[in-house]
């Protein structure tokens, strides 16, 4: 077996543990159902049907979604030493790149079956032959591996598995959102029109919509090409640059190792095990450090701790507080023309409920993600075999969840009410719309913790991410729940986002505000209560487990 094919295999038997191949599948699928369904009855896309008109963009998108996975899985094999590994043997530096590649073009391969597939079902066609469908999926295939060779360098630069993808997020995010991938140009303001027509993503999906229905311009073809062609030889070069410089840093011979002075004047018996003695005076601090009236203070011990580490970390600020609020800007941007000419109401009310909600349980994901690292690195026995209470981890955990998404709320309002959000109700309604997300926060912060603290907790962690996404497109904060199909009301009226969201709506503009309170309090008291037990147990038995 060549090293090409043995590495390529490496990579498919690492999908097995992260599940990338079914995200791979589902990614196209969930992202065309959430556009198709809550945006197809806003946008006006004229003669062509919505389905037809948005699955470029689903594509474009799925092949971005595998750059982040691209950039994670390069950043992974840099810091676990196996590219030092592979300097260490007789095969080309090229290798290990091109290996990563051959699995993303794979990788490419599949989501766009998944997503024509599911499309199709929803009426797309490819009308304009077999010349053009060769076409359309030679761009399609030339755009995914000039953006994961880009996202392969990056996550060879980057220090963290975790940052390199998070870098990646909100870029596409604005690329995709910000296109006429998503709406026609007409409907963006008018300043914002040159970029929406002319960035990348917008030239690709137009060429792609023109190649599925057989009407391409000759213009559009050729920018689009320029596009692909030109980011393939620069993200190639830098790529194969990246591979070759960290490989040759990494490796070479090993420094002698140098024994100091103080350890070579040791003697003997100096490692040999200490005398065991009983410590009463420390056996009864013990008690009263464990006592309830302790509790509280190593609770907020140990928020504070990890709001510390929180400020630090990039994920935690970008899941946070960057995300939900260029989350805003841009659905401000895209859909609020079309929810004011539906509704006849500004599209704040539900957009500034919807992200702050959606910064709660993002951010929540964001903070899971180092759940594992910290049982996997001895943190959690650590702090297990402290005398303190053994309440007290999970319960500053909470607290401090609360605290990032009351922060994460307030700065949601803030751009808000630059925006033109305002309450009805005076301060108090304000002050009440800032604390509702804290509810669903704790209930999502109990499932994060019951599913992360597992031997598997970062690949599930990532699925119920995927899952959440759906939900942020199925809400009442987007679109009014009349507005979706008939059979899909009932989850968008009563999923876990929608009542939190309506309530905040309620308090700001005015409307029912105690039934989506209840609602959204049942939902936080029974995720609670379900979940609240597995996480006690999971958190014990991962710190008993590194204890060993």
């Amino acid at each position: 077996m060549s090293a090409l094919a043995a590495l390529t295999l490496r990579t498919f038997s690492g999908t097995l543990r992260d599940a990338d191949l079914l995200f791979a599948v589902l990614a196209p699928v969930g992202c065309f159902l959430g556009f198709t369904l809550a945006l197809g009855n806003l946008i006006d896309t004229g003669q062509m049907t919505y389905p037809q008109y948005v699955l470029p963009v689903v594509v474009v998108q799925a092949m971005l979604f595998g750059a982040m996975t691209t950039a994670d899985r390069a950043a992974r094999d840099r810091l676990s030493g196996f590219g030092v590994r592979l300097r260490t043997l007789p095969i080309p530096a090229v290798v290990p790149l091109a290996a990563r590649m051959l699995y993303c073009l794979i990788r490419a391969v599949i989501a766009l079956i998944a997503g024509v597939a599911v499309a199709s079902v929803f009426g797309f066609r490819m009308a304009g032959g077999l010349g053009y469908a060769v076409l359309f999926v030679v761009i399609v295939l030339a755009f995914a591996m000039a953006v994961c060779l880009g996202a392969d360098a990056l996550g060879s630069r980057m220090g963290s598995v975790e940052s390199s993808s998070q870098l990646l997020l909100l870029p596409q995010l604005v690329l995709v959102l910000l296109s006429t991938g998503m709406a026609p140009a007409e409907l963006f303001p008018v300043w914002l029109g040159p970029f929406v027509r002319y960035q990348p993503v917008s030239q690709v999906t137009e060429t792609l919509r023109g190649l599925a229905v057989g009407r391409v311009t000759g213009e559009d073809l050729a920018a689009t090409l320029a596009w692909c062609l030109g980011s393939l030889a620069l993200f190639g070069g830098l790529a194969l640059r990246m591979q070759r410089r960290y490989g040759a840093r990494l490796s070479g011979p090993a420094r002698p190792r140098v024994r100091s002075p103080r350890a070579a004047r040791l003697p003997n018996d100096a490692c040999a095990a200490p005398r065991l003695t009983t410590n009463r005076a420390a056996t009864q601090v013990i008690s009263r450090m464990t006592s309830p009236t302790a509790f509280v203070g190593q609770s907020l011990s140990e928020t504070g701790r990890l709001l510390r580490r929180w400020r630090r970390d990039p994920v935690v600020a970008v899941q946070a507080l960057v995300f939900p609020t260029l989350l805003l800007i841009l659905y401000k941007l895209l859909i609020g023309k079309a929810v004011l000419a539906v509704t006849g109401h500004d599209s704040l009310y539900g957009l500034v409920p919807m992200c702050a909600v959606g910064g709660a349980i993002f951010g929540t994901l964001g903070v899971g993600v180092a759940l594992p690292a910290e049982r996997e690195s001895g943190l959690l026995a650590r702090l297990w075999v402290q005398p303190v209470h053994r309440a007290s981890a999970l319960a500053g955990r909470l607290v401090a969840e609360a605290a990032r998404t009351t922060t994460s709320t307030i700065v949601l309002t803030i751009f808000g009410i630059v925006m033109g959000l305002r309450f009805s109700h005076g301060w108090i309604a304000a002050l009440t719309f800032v604390l509702v997300p804290v509810a669903i926060s704790a209930g999502m912060a109990t499932v994060v913790i019951a599913i992360a603290v597992r031997a598997d907790g970062k690949a599930m962690v990532t699925w119920l991410g995927a899952a959440c996404v759906v939900l942020l497109f199925l809400n009442t904060g987007v679109a009014p729940a009349e507005k979706f199909p008939g059979w899909l009301q009932p989850v968008v009226r009563f999923q876990p986002m929608s009542p939190t969201i309506e309530a905040m709506r309620g308090l700001a503009e005015g409307g029912p505000v105690l039934w989506p309170l209840l609602q959204a309090a049942a939902w936080a008291v029974g995720l609670v209560a379900v979940f609240a037990p597995m996480a006690v147990r999971g958190y014990r038995a991962a710190a008993e487990a590194g204890c060993r």
